[in-house]
C-alpha cells in the first residue's frame, strides 16, 4: 500500500474546527496545566490579549491545541484529541509526534 503524505490530514477539535495535523505543536488538558500561579495561565492570557487564543465551542473547554499561529480552547479531551491525531497517523501510515501534553 503506497503511504500519502503530500496532502494534510485534519484532526476536529470541536464545534466546526478542523485544523490540519501539520500545524499542532501539542495537545495539553486545561485542568492540569493552569493550576493556580502556572505559567500557563499567563502564556494563555497574553494570547486571548494578544488576539490569537480561540474558543472553538461554547461548551465548557477541556483543552488546548497549540498551532504554530494559534491556540484553540475545545471542550474535546486532550486524551481524544491524541488518539484522533494517532489514528490518522496510524490510519496513513505516518508518525505525527503528539504524543505531547498533560493528559486528560
Amino acid at each position: 500500500m503506497e503511504r500519502i503524505t503530500e496532502q494534510p490530514m485534519y484532526v476536529h477539535i470541536g464545534g466546526e474546527s478542523c485544523l490540519p495535523d501539520s500545524c499542532v505543536i501539542g495537545v495539553f488538558d486545561l485542568d492540569s496545566t493552569t493550576n493556580e500561579g502556572s505559567s500557563t495561565r499567563d502564556f494563555l492570557a497574553r494570547a486571548e490579549d494578544g488576539g490569537t487564543l480561540e474558543v472553538v465551542s461554547p461548551e465548557i473547554p477541556r483543552s488546548f491545541v497549540l498551532t504554530t499561529d494559534r491556540i484553540y480552547l475545545t471542550p474535546v479531551s486532550s486524551s481524544t484529541l491524541r488518539r484522533r491525531m494517532n489514528g490518522l497517523a496510524d490510519r496513513y501510515g505516518y508518525a505525527t509526534g503528539h504524543g505531547s501534553g498533560s493528559g486528560g
